[in-house]
């Protein structure tokens, strides 16, 4: 059975931070209200209130994850897929504004970027399903959609 994990930051007095983590339904779209706290009190929310309650310290950041997806783990066999060569995208808020980005690490720069430059080939099929699956699927931290307004090649060089 898969498990998703309620993780929360505490804060002391020393301004030292310590994270509790146990294991919690996973998500799905049966039970996400559920688990947020909206539809039912004795859920993940009454787990993390009960931490708070007994602990004197502050709770800064309450966090629940979905039970992460397994992959196999093989080396990949590309020299060139290294932590430090990154894609950063630059993300816009489509309501106030706020400018974010995102670093992927272990670009194929061959396959998307222009040739002797550090920037994307916005015409790339890869580069257009990556950008449509961030404005699509991801939110700004305000909770708002995001528009994709650029892709750079950053880091140490092949």
């Amino acid at each position: 059975m898969a498990v998703g994990n309620l993780s929360m930051t505490l804060l002391d007095n020393s301004r030292e931070k310590s994270i509790v983590t146990f294991n919690v339904t996973d998500l799905n779209v049966v039970n996400l209200e559920g688990i947020r706290g909206t539809a039912n009190p004795y859920t993940v929310s009454s787990l993390a209130k009960a931490v708070a309650d007994v602990s004197l310290c502050a709770v800064i950041k309450t966090q629940v994850s979905a039970a992460p997806l397994a992959f196999v783990e093989a080396y990949p066999a590309e020299k060139a897929a290294q932590r430090e060569m990154v894609l950063v995208v630059h993300m816009q808020d489509t309501v106030n504004f706020k400018k974010s980005h995102v670093s992927i690490p272990g670009v194929d720069w061959a396959a998307i970027g222009l040739a002797g430059t550090d920037h994307v080939d916005y015409e790339n099929s890869a580069w257009i399903a990556l950008s449509n699956a961030i404005e699509l699927w991801a939110q700004s931290s305000d909770g708002n959609d995001l528009a994709v307004l650029d892709g750079r090649l950053a880091g140490r060089r092949a």
